[in-house]
C-alpha cells in the first residue's frame, strides 16, 4: 500500500486492465461463436463435367443451405451445367472452371443438364432441410462418413468447425493478457 491508498489504487488498475481485456476477448469470442452458423453453413461440392457426363452424377444438398458448385470441364467440347428450377446456368469450355452458388429451398429432384448435348443428365437432390437426413431418417452418405470419422477420432472434435481456429484465438488471447500482466508487475 502507498500513502493515502494511492497503491492501492495503481494495484486495482494493473489488475483492471488484463482482467477488462480478456473480458473483452471472451465476449469477441462468445460473438463469434454465436455467428459462426451463420459463416460456415456455404458447403463446396466439385463437380466434373467431361464429355457427356457429370460426375458426381447426382449432387445431394440440404433445403435452405447455400451451395457452392466449383465447376470444372475437363472434355473436348464446351458444356453447361444447368439445373432446371433455378438460375443456375454456366457454360465452360474445355478446360474452363467456373463456380455457381445454389440456394434451394423446396426439396425433391431437380433435373441437371447439359444445353449443348441433350444424353448429358444428372440429379441434383435436395434434402429437407432436418440436418441432412431424408424423410426415412436416413443420413446422407456424406453425414455418415462425418458420424464414422467423428467416432474414430479423425479430425478431432473441432476440425471443419471454426472452433479450432477460435479456441487457439482465446488461448493467444489469454497468453498476451498474462503477458502484459506479467510485463507491467516488473515495472
Amino acid at each position: 500500500m502507498g500513502i493515502n491508498g494511492i497503491g492501492v489504487v495503481l494495484e486495482v488498475a494493473r489488475v483492471s486492465r488484463p482482467t477488462s481485456l480478456l473480458a473483452f476477448s471472451v465476449l469477441l469470442l462468445l460473438l463469434l461463436f454465436s455467428t459462426q452458423d451463420a459463416i460456415g453453413q456455404v458447403e463446396t461440392i466439385a463437380v466434373e463435367m467431361g464429355d457427356f457426363f457429370f460426375n458426381p452424377e447426382t449432387i445431394e444438398v440440404v433445403a435452405g443451405q447455400e451451395v457452392v458448385l466449383q465447376v470444372r470441364n475437363n472434355g473436348k467440347y464446351p458444356h453447361t451445367l444447368t439445373i432446371e428450377g433455378s438460375d443456375v446456368d454456366l457454360a465452360l469450355s474445355p478446360g474452363e472452371e467456373g463456380e455457381a452458388r445454389l440456394l434451394i429451398t423446396q426439396p425433391g429432384d431437380y433435373r441437371l443438364y447439359c444445353r449443348y448435348h441433350a444424353q448429358m443428365e444428372g440429379t441434383l437432390k435436395v434434402l429437407p432441410g432436418d440436418a441432412g437426413k431424408d424423410a426415412g431418417g436416413v443420413a446422407s452418405p456424406s453425414m455418415q462418413e462425418e458420424d464414422k470419422a467423428r467416432e474414430k477420432g479423425d479430425g478431432g472434435y473441432l476440425s471443419g468447425s471454426g472452433y479450432g481456429v477460435a479456441l487457439i484465438v482465446l488461448v493467444a488471447v489469454i497468453v498476451v493478457v498474462v503477458g502484459l500482466g506479467v510485463l507491467r508487475g516488473r515495472r
